[in-house]
């Protein structure tokens, strides 16, 4: 009996281990568990930072909401490469006299495009979006920014799509190799809604007992806010307040208008940039020296392109429009940026 229990135990943790590798496997689980019971997912609802240090003062809902637009008629086809802070939440519906619309995401290669040619008939409009964190990272390297819609006049509809690196993935890579298997096996095993109130004792007791809280959150007690410590105390990449010089500032220039050329010699009428602030950048700058990325970038005569000044839209009240409990916006902020796009593209 207690071999069988060992050879039970075993293939269970290898099931457990390949499921949480296999991302067709847990995209699928992840939307099944959802509203199930026992099995339904805690995090869902709360910030990601709540997530991190289970503090309850931070324990609040987070809901989007955007408006549905009744446009008239029009030719425009909208493209859209963007990360989570528009991925999951901008529809068709919520833009503005487009006909058709189209959406890629930062690093998820299943959501990027290989088509033969733009409708030549349309009027093309690309929008380019990203967090501050991600700028110095994406936009010194031109294959990064170029990656998500790759024109290619050999294409035909329904061949596979070309491989970015130019080799297929192994099977190996491809089941028993997934570059996020600690947060996967987390989410297999422990996030479910029955431990949070157990997680949320333990987090208490870390940070008004003995003022611990995970290496990845910093508490910003003055406004209320957590952050994600990179973005103010880490790498060069990610943090607000690592310098930047002229001469990497020109580099990231360079490369922003060679893809931006790349794009509009494929075709596109229109391209549109715009980068989201850090948090810590627009509430609480003064928590260090804040290199001044995206207003050096967003000078005029810098980009080869239209921009959509994230940083000018929410200077003034930062607050309103952050979740003090995750690193993204929150309904205020995505509504006020989606209407400042939607301005231009009635214009």
């Amino acid at each position: 009996m207690k071999k069988v229990c060992s050879y039970l135990f075993l293939i269970l943790t290898v099931a457990i281990y390949y499921c949480s590798n296999n991302s067709s496997i847990i995209e699928y689980y992840s939307e099944y568990r959802i509203g199930k019971p026992f099995i339904s997912p805690g995090h869902r609802g709360l910030g990601d930072l709540y997530n991190m240090c289970f503090i309850s003062e931070f324990n609040t809902s987070i809901e989007y909401a955007l408006p549905e637009i009744k446009s008239k008629k029009s030719d425009i086809d909208l493209y859209v490469i963007c990360d989570s802070y528009l991925m999951s939440h901008l529809k068709k519906e919520n833009v503005a006299n487009i006909d058709s619309f189209f959406k890629m995401k930062w690093w998820d290669e299943s959501t990027y495009k290989t088509i033969k040619g733009l409708n030549k008939n349309k009027h093309n409009i690309l929008v380019i979006e990203m967090s501050e964190r991600f700028v110095r990272g994406n936009c010194n390297n031109y294959s990064t920014l170029t990656n998500p819609i790759l024109f290619d006049s050999t294409f035909q509809e329904g061949k596979t799509k070309i491989s970015l690196d130019g080799e297929e993935k192994s099977f190996l890579e491809k089941h028993f190799f997934n570059p996020n298997i600690n947060s996967n096996l987390e989410m297999n095993l422990f996030d479910y809604t029955l431990f949070y109130p157990l997680k949320e004792i333990k987090g208490n007791l870390n940070y008004h007992w003995f003022n611990r809280i995970p290496e990845d959150v910093y508490i910003d007690k003055e406004n209320y806010f957590l952050y994600y410590k990179p973005t103010l105390l880490g790498e060069q990449n990610m943090n607000s307040f690592f310098p930047i010089d002229s001469s990497e500032i020109d580099n990231i220039t360079c490369t922003l208008n060679r893809a931006f050329s790349y794009y509009r010699n494929h075709g596109f009428n229109e391209i549109y940039f715009s980068i989201i602030p850090n948090p810590v950048s627009v509430i609480n700058p003064g928590l260090g020296v804040y290199n001044k990325l995206i207003p050096q970038l967003m000078r005029e005569g810098q980009l080869h392109c239209k921009k959509i000044d994230a940083y000018l839209l929410f200077i003034k009240n930062a607050k309103s429009y952050y979740i003090n409990s995750d690193t993204h916006w929150n309904s205020s902020g995505l509504n006020k940026w989606v209407r400042t796009l939607n301005d231009s593209l009635t214009k």
